[in-house]
């Protein structure tokens, strides 16, 4: 099992955009991904249940990845999370 956790900085929060840019690319991996804010847990490969959790700036997030090519994973969601200055 791999984590990762970060702090949401962008004015914008967690938007649409890099949502849709992390779910796009991390549906190939067959590990599980799961994307935890507050005390809600989602799927990281559902745009719908990412976006329904309405992460804003500043929010505390953590991500776990759970299979094969967790660490894959990982690496492909902190490299989208930089290039779409989320954090």
């Amino acid at each position: 099992m791999e984590k990762y956790s970060f702090t949401v900085n962008n004015p914008n929060g967690l938007y649409a955009t890099p949502i849709n840019n992390i779910v796009s690319n991390v549906s190939s991996f067959t590990s599980n991904l799961s994307l935890t804010y507050g005390n809600r847990t989602v799927n990281l490969k559902s745009m719908m249940g990412v976006m329904s959790l309405g992460i804003p700036n500043k929010a505390a997030v953590e991500i776990v990845a759970e299979g094969p090519d967790e660490e894959r994973a990982i690496k492909e969601i902190k490299r989208i999370l930089a290039d779409e200055e989320i954090i």
